[in-house]
């Protein structure tokens, strides 16, 4: 029997997901619908008296909409048993929930406020979690209706209608193994009336550093590790601000203007002309961000315009050297884009609405950098691009096969300074059951490499250890770091099937399939290895004895790779509320600072989500006309492409009246990189367990009345890498090679961290 051509195969493979997890859950909904049959008395012909009933589908305050449901949503009270700070520490923290396989590194997700665009995460990052309402997940291809490409989750963040605080938190970390003390102070002030927001934040942080000497590193020379930085030194200071309002005629405009300026110190080792002291390495960043959004709607279409204005100046000194003078190199990127939104029903098939979404945008951006040997260059970029992405009800609900919807997407840019090809795609939305969802989507698309990634400023780095494979020496040379102006554009394309079954109102599980091939990938680069000194051979330098001596870390493009997974999801979110509670987080009254309730943990909740992501296959091809590299099975290449075959990430919260627990654990199986080389290694990947423990005080009916000023204040001790692990790696002989010392890939270890956050509404 002959297999199934290559191009079938994702098909095959979505056809065995979705059959794999129909039947079982079609017969569990018939056998409900057998149970919830009518009653004797509610037969036809039983004697009743005549009534009129009208049903009524409320859409739900801040809802998406569309054909594409929410994967998992978290309430209220599931909120505060995260234990988190802001809204932007909310959406870290469902990192196993908003995470998936279709995104390009570095990616973050599409982030919506009420169900509307932002201009940036900026925008809502400092909200308290008490302001928040629910916060929903919803799969890439829900990002469409919305203007973005189907790349990364969308999370979307709904408010309370009405909240008005002022906190201020005060927050100090240590390590346990060196000691390093990080200090973090934050002031926050938020009124929400409605579409009425004002939010102004100022925050703090400072952060000592950690030389190889206090971790422990070994191989250096006498009094060298002392002289070198694993962490650097850190100051920063960030002031955000937000103003929103609710104009005539359902229009409304948001406002955000924010600054930050972030400084760190590095040794470099010790100084040539006196190997006492250290080579300082001083790196000043400074970001300013005004962006706004225009929306409203019109004739049954709802719009939005949002700009942005950003600004990022880097400037790296590197100290000077004896004869050698001050090195510098420095950055300047400002960049400015709009982006027009619209949506709506163009018409009406028999089974719904059609959905149109049309994008419309524009941007530049200017990159001015000089390098250290003081050559500079200026890249500039202009960007015109625009979207469709239509929307087919082919089935309704109330079809004997449940609601099918259709949808078709076509993307068009026009780079300045280079050319990609059209992007389109295409989605399957079916719905067999109301708590039954089937997803499959397919999509052609390509991005240029940014214009930091070709054009940052070039430093070098000396006295850095590497690992060469070819060898299984651990080596120190010198690294070169920047952007590369020769990288092309990559072209990528998916296949995903997605089903999502949700037993309960307080549970779910999701399974997916993903394909994704990308021509041309930009990668960073992954280690030192013959392959691939064999395919870039000016990446790695070596002197007369053949030593080596420099390394291009630059990222680089590779001819093609082909990835393919599986991920399982399970969400369980439920709360239990205290006999006469009204429920949740109590919101102040009058929309003023006090007079209001209490705000925290009350009731009991408890929420927990289990994620594994298993890799399926991963082949790179260097260059063109190479034989494919197997990453899971026959990694030649370095640890920068290691993929484990699983990678699980496991949560449980959990509050009661007033006491919180979060933890967080990740693992990810054991792989061997470059096997049968003199440089195998083995990688080790141990249990990594985060705890936050947090207490409202004001909860506690006793200690209010005898203390009235903690009322509003939560008590919180995080405890990072609970277990003090770390990656262990080991070569054929057992041994930890010197470039992969514990302190190089844990640099901080076990931490404690202690927050007071006090809030008056």
């Amino acid at each position: 029997m002959t297999s199934a051509p290559r191009a079938w195969r994702p098909l095959r493979h979505a056809g065995l997901l979705c059959l794999g997890i129909v039947p079982p859950i079609l017969g569990a909904g018939a056998a409900h619908a057998q149970e919830a049959k009518p009653s004797s008395a509610e037969q036809p012909g039983a004697a009743s008296e005549p009534s009129e009933i009208v049903v009524t589908a409320n859409r739900a305050r801040g809802e998406v909409g569309g054909a594409i449901p929410a994967e998992t949503s978290i309430d209220t009270n599931a909120v505060q048993a995260l234990g988190a700070s802001n809204v932007g520490d909310v959406i870290a923290q469902l990192s196993a929930q908003a995470g998936g396989t279709q995104g390009r590194a570095g990616e973050g997700s599409v982030v919506l406020l009420n169900g509307r665009r932002i201009s940036s995460l900026a925008e809502i990052r400092n909200l308290p979690p008490e302001a928040v309402s629910r916060v929903d997940v919803l799969p890439e291809e829900a990002a469409l209706r919305f203007g973005y490409p189907a790349h990364q989750k969308v999370i979307n963040v709904v408010l309370q209608p009405s909240f008005a605080s002022a906190t201020v938190e005060l927050e100090d970390r240590v390590t346990e193994a060196t000691a390093r003390n990080d200090f973090n102070t934050e002031a926050n002030l938020v009124r929400i009336a409605g579409d009425n927001r004002i939010t102004l934040d100022l925050q703090y942080q400072i952060g000592d550093d950690v030389s190889e000497a206090r971790r422990g590193i070994a191989g250096r020379p006498p009094g060298d590790a002392a002289l070198r930085t694993l962490v650097p030194l850190t100051r920063q200071f960030s002031a955000n601000g937000v103003f929103a309002r609710a104009l005539n005629d359902g229009l409304g405009f948001t406002g955000n203007l924010s600054a930050d300026r972030l400084t760190s110190r590095a040794l470099l080792g010790p100084l040539q002309s006196d190997p006492g002291k250290a080579l300082a390495r001083t790196t000043t960043t400074d970001t300013g961000h005004l962006g706004s959004v225009f929306n409203g709607a019109l004739a049954g279409w709802n719009w939005s315009i949002t700009s942005n204005l950003d600004h990022v100046a880097t400037t790296i000194d590197t100290a000077a050297d004896g004869p050698r003078p001050v090195r510098s190199s420095r950055g300047i990127d400002d960049t400015i884009a709009i982006d027009g939104v619209a949506h709506g029903t163009v018409f009406a098939l028999p089974a719904g609405d059609v959905g149109l979404s049309i994008q419309a945008g524009a941007s530049g951006e200017r990159l001015s950098a000089r390098d250290e040997n003081g050559a500079g260059r200026l890249l500039t970029r202009r960007m015109f691009d625009g979207q469709l992405s239509l929307e087919l009800p082919l089935l309704d609900k109330d079809s004997p096969v449940g609601a099918l919807t259709a949808g078709v997407n076509a993307a068009a840019h026009d780079y300045s300074d280079t050319s990609v090809p059209l992007d389109r795609g295409w989605t399957l939305s079916w719905a067999p059951r109301p708590r039954l969802g089937l997803l499959i989507s397919g999509s052609r698309e390509s991005a240029p490499a940014t214009v930091r990634q070709l054009g940052d400023p070039i430093t070098a780095t000396p006295g850095v250890r590497f690992y060469d494979y070819a060898t299984g020496q651990s080596v120190t040379a010198g690294r070169l770091d920047g952007g590369d102006p020769g990288l092309r554009h990559d072209v990528r394309t998916l296949f995903k099937a997605e089903a999502t079954f949700k037993p309960a109102r307080t549970a779910s599980l999701i399974a997916a399939y993903t394909q994704v091939t990308t021509r041309d990938a930009i990668l960073a680069f992954p280690g030192i290895s013959p392959e691939m000194e064999a395919a870039f051979p000016q990446r790695i330098l070596r002197d007369a004895t053949g030593a080596i001596a420099s390394v291009d870390a630059r990222p680089l493009n590779i001819a093609s790779e082909t990835r393919r997974s599986l991920r399982f999801g399970i969400n369980f979110n439920r709360s239990w509320q205290a006999p006469g509670s009204a429920g949740g987080p109590k919101m102040p009254g009058g929309g003023n600072f006090g007079g209001g309730h209490y705000f925290g943990a009350g009731g009991t909740t408890l929420q927990f989500a289990l994620y594994d992501t298993i890799r399926l296959s991963d082949r790179v091809v260097l260059a063109a006309g190479q034989a494919p590299i197997d990453l899971l099975g026959n990694n030649l290449l370095g640890e920068g492409l290691r993929a484990p075959r699983h990678s699980v990430d496991a949560q449980l919260s959990a509050t009661h009246h007033g006491f919180g627990l979060r933890a967080f654990a990740s693992w990810k199986s054991a792989e061997t990189v470059a096997p049968g080389l003199p440089g195998q290694l083995r990688f080790g990947e141990p249990v990594t367990l985060n705890l936050r423990l947090f207490f409202f005080p004001d909860r506690q009916e006793g200690l209010r009345r005898r203390l009235p000023w903690i009322e509003g204040v939560r008590f919180l001790l995080a405890i990072d890498n609970l277990l003090d692990q770390a990656p262990d790696v080991r070569d054929r002989m057992g041994v930890v090679p010197l470039a992969y010392q514990r302190g190089y890939l844990d640099p901080l270890g076990r931490a404690f961290r202690l927050s007071m956050r006090k809030t008056w509404r």
